[in-house]
């Protein structure tokens, strides 16, 4: 009816905070139709789709799959071929930290997968102290920021003080406790 919140002119549905009620099975498209949302009452699912092609599903459980219609988990991201990524982006490097939270839920560890302000280094973090770090030289530290330490050749330190250190050539390898001791030497 013309004037109220809900107009219908037998082809197009108009209004402003409007609440709408679908049968069981329901379509609703944009634009041209090539965009949609939909949803079934009885099986519980929504669905959205771009160009004609279902993008993204809400199952009854409320597991969101996108690029699949049975999600088995709460963020299911599927691609039917070729290499899939998930993206968590900044906006530059020195506006904050970028990574992923993992919460082990009662009496679990809660990690945190991160790069942190203005780093390039890949931090492992157990809600205590970071525990593994990359940096972006490829050294990698445990318990530890394995730049913090003076092998140039140094791919890997422990806080416990066990470390593998290779010289520049490549043909030695040191593995001991603390660099400033003594180490066991492997020569080629």
């Amino acid at each position: 009816t013309t004037g109220s919140a809900l107009t219908f002119d037998g082809s197009t549905l108009t209004g402003t905070s409007v609440n709408v009620r679908l049968s069981n099975d329901y379509k609703l498209g944009f634009g041209d139709g090539t965009s949609w949302y939909s949803g079934n009452g009885s099986t519980g699912y929504l669905t959205f789709g771009t160009n004609n092609t279902e993008r993204a599903r809400f199952d009854v459980s409320g597991n969101l799959g996108i690029g699949t219609s049975s999600p088995g988990y709460p963020l299911d991201v599927q691609k039917a071929s070729g290499t899939t990524y998930i993206q968590v982006k900044r906006a530059s490097q020195s506006t904050g930290e970028v990574g992923i939270h993992i919460n082990g839920g009662t009496s679990g560890t809660t990690w945190d997968i991160y790069q942190g302000t203005s780093s390039n280094t890949l931090r492992f973090w157990d809600g205590t102290a970071d525990r593994l770090l990359l940096d972006s030289s490829g050294n990698l530290g445990l318990g530890v920021t394995p730049s913090a330490w003076s092998g140039v050749s140094a791919a890997f330190q422990s806080a416990y003080g066990a470390y593998f250190l290779g010289n520049s050539g490549g043909q030695t390898l040191h593995i001991g406790f603390n660099k400033d001791r003594k180490s066991t030497r492997l020569n080629s």
